[in-house]
């Protein structure tokens, strides 16, 4: 068939080729727009997460006697190293660990992902004046030149727990 110009009206193969390349920009589009959703509800899930210096998940005592209230934050002194063969029980029987802790108690918790820590005390609220200057103290113990706790820091802990695999 011809048009009155004496042309075809088929469609070249350079029209067809542009109908190609405008579906894939489209496609690109959209999913360029999906991974930024997804990025940016990752984010959002992330931040809305950590509570403000406590550092998002919560912990779970595992020595018995501790009995936490919901909403309570502990020093987290120390992720112990995966099999630690008793090193939390030797650190809390530790003279130097308990007078750094003074009053407060020191216990067994475990992470989300089953490590252990070591925990002193139990706090109502990350700002606390007394929990500030308890982690001062464990982040300045130095052994040789060496510190000991350098990462100690606030952690929601769970009330629940006292798990008897652990005593």
């Amino acid at each position: 068939m011809s048009t009155s110009t004496g042309g075809s009206s088929k469609p070249t193969d350079s029209s067809r080729g542009e109908g190609l390349n405008e579906a894939y920009r489209r496609r690109l589009a959209v999913f360029t727009a999906l991974v930024a959703i997804v990025a940016a509800f990752g984010v959002w899930m992330a931040l809305t997460s950590v509570d403000r210096g406590t550092g998002g998940m919560e912990l779970v005592t595992i020595s018995s006697g501790v009995k936490p209230e919901a909403g309570d934050v502990t020093l987290k002194a120390a992720l112990l190293p995966e099999n630690s063969n008793g090193l939390g029980r030797r650190l809390m029987a530790n003279p130097r660990v308990k007078a750094l802790a003074g009053d407060h108690e020191l216990f067994l918790s475990e992470t989300p992902d089953g490590r252990k820590t070591l925990c002193v005390g139990l706090f109502e609220s990350a700002d606390d004046p007394e929990l500030e200057k308890l982690m001062q103290r464990f982040r300045e113990l130095e052994l040789n030149g060496r510190n000991v706790f350098p990462k100690a820091h606030p952690r929601r802990v769970s009330p629940h727990g006292g798990d008897s695999r652990y005593r």
